[in-house]
């Protein structure tokens, strides 16, 4: 296709997960955005996007290389993250 820079296949099979597992993933996302409030390193939140999957983090945007590594370094120390997929294109 035209335009497409690269593709992240993260596809994993497996079975339904439980109303616990989802609300822990929903509680990690929480917790990594007050975090990312919280930032003294100098990015924009909201320039982020997180999504939690079985305690995967997988973290998307449009942002500098300096915000990106500045955001998982966050995302990757919070309590109950396995993993952190950085899924970002890059301004610079």
């Amino acid at each position: 296709m035209t335009n497409v820079k690269a593709v992240n296949n993260e596809l994993q099979v497996s079975s339904l997960t439980d109303l616990s597992w989802r609300s822990n993933d929903a509680l990690i996302t929480s917790n990594i955005k007050l975090r990312f409030l919280n930032n003294s390193r100098g990015f924009q939140p909201e320039h982020v996007k997180i999504v939690t999957e079985n305690s995967s983090v997988f973290l998307m945007g449009l942002v500098y290389h300096k915000e990106a590594e500045a955001a998982a370094d966050i995302a990757s120390s919070s309590r109950g993250v396995e993993r952190v997929v950085k899924v970002f294109e890059y301004l610079d």
